[in-house]
């Protein structure tokens, strides 16, 4: 339990001292990102181009590249060449396809919108941010964390203000005193347990872990062990609980 309080606050540190990027709390966080997309004609920003033969989609700078340096062999003759080499803005290259290209193509518009990435979520933007370092083979060069506010959502809301205020060092405090508590506990059992014998036999002592809080402490001797918890203690299958452990008569 003591390391999920340490999660919560760290996470509650985080939470107070995050920027909002300008959003009303709650905020969450999600990776922002671009892509291009198909616009009407005359709307997008950019021109580009599909060649149905090869099924890619190019800008046209891309296009002009690809034929000016080889890679994409188009048999061209001196003048046409210069003509493209000269033609640098996208109406300019638009009209050279017009004019030149003798493949199957078709133009279209696009603009370059921000999108949400899907299946993201973070509660903080350094949690967002980590994400993103680590994935960044998923993204463009343009991917960031993007804030968002939980809006009208009255159980989010009510979360992180919980997560941000709750005192979780009154809980640390609890969970330590019912740890000594539950150690006292378990060392009073162990006295008990040495004046035990089971099958003529008499268990003492031999092995304490130390654990005390939530889990099971083990007693072992000769190969034999002893296994005692809050609420029983158990040799060999035969248990012995605290009522009987009350009935056991203390040695001189």
């Amino acid at each position: 339990m003591t390391k999920e309080v340490e999660f919560l606050k760290d996470l509650q540190q985080q939470l107070k001292s995050q920027p909002n990027d300008g959003n009303a709390s709650p905020v969450l966080w999600v990776v922002g990102d671009y892509k291009w997309v198909v616009k009407p004609e005359g709307c997008g920003c950019r021109i580009s181009i599909h060649l149905p033969d090869s099924d890619n989609d190019f800008s046209m700078n891309e296009y002009r590249e690809n034929i000016l340096d080889g890679s994409d062999e188009v048999d061209l003759e001196g003048e046409d060449f210069i003509d493209l080499y000269n033609a640098t803005k996208d109406h300019e290259i638009k009209g050279w396809i017009e004019d030149h290209e003798t493949r199957s193509y078709n133009l279209f518009e696009e603009s370059k919108d921000h999108i949400i990435k899907p299946d993201t979520f973070f509660i903080t933007k350094d949690a967002c941010q980590k994400h993103i370092e680590n994935n960044s083979h998923h993204y463009t060069s343009q991917v960031h964390t993007f804030a968002m506010t939980a809006w009208r959502s009255p159980q989010v809301e009510e979360l992180w203000d919980m997560l941000e205020n709750f005192d979780w060092e009154k809980v640390e405090k609890a969970l330590e005193l019912q740890q000594i508590k539950v150690g006292d506990k378990i060392h009073k059992l162990y006295d008990l347990a040495d004046q035990v014998e089971c099958g003529g036999k008499r268990w003492n002592r031999a092995f304490y872990s130390g654990e005390a809080y939530g889990t099971v402490t083990s007693v072992s001797e000769c190969g034999n062990r002893f296994d005692a918890d809050f609420g029983c203690m158990k040799t060999h299958g035969h248990a012995l609980t605290h009522e009987m452990v009350k009935k056991i008569p203390k040695e001189d």
